[in-house]
Formats: structure tokens, sequence, C-alpha cells
């Protein structure tokens, strides 16, 4: 499994997050963490759309090597 994170991880390298608060490390790799309602809430003070936000904590997901 963590040579397919690796890949996708070569593949959609971070970005610059433009606003986008990143939660903590801790939240993150949480698999109980609701990143759909983060970003929604993200997006409702507007700290870019929803669907950047997404992108963003996918691609900070896949750095950290997944859920734990």
């Amino acid at each position: 499994m963590s040579n397919q994170i690796d890949a996708l991880a070569e593949q959609y390298p971070r970005i610059d997050p433009q606003g986008i608060e990143i939660p903590p490390v801790s939240d993150l790799t949480n698999p109980d963490f609701d990143i759909g309602g983060y970003c929604l809430s993200q997006e409702s003070v507007g700290n870019g759309s929803f669907e950047f936000c997404l992108e963003v904590l996918g691609r900070e997901l896949i750095a950290l090597g997944g859920p734990r």
C-alpha cells in the first residue's frame, strides 16, 4: 500500500493552499475526520472554494501517507 501512496504523492504533490487553513495532522489523518464538512466551513468564511479545499487537503493527506 505504501508504494501506491508514494506514487500518488509524486503524481499529486502538495500545492499552495491560498488561504485554506490546513487542519492539524492528527485531525487530517484521523479516518473519522469530516473533510467535506471542514471544506464547507472554509468556504463559508471565504477561505476558498469547497472544491479547491478538497484538492488541497487531499494532496496534503497523500503527502502524509494517508489516513492512519
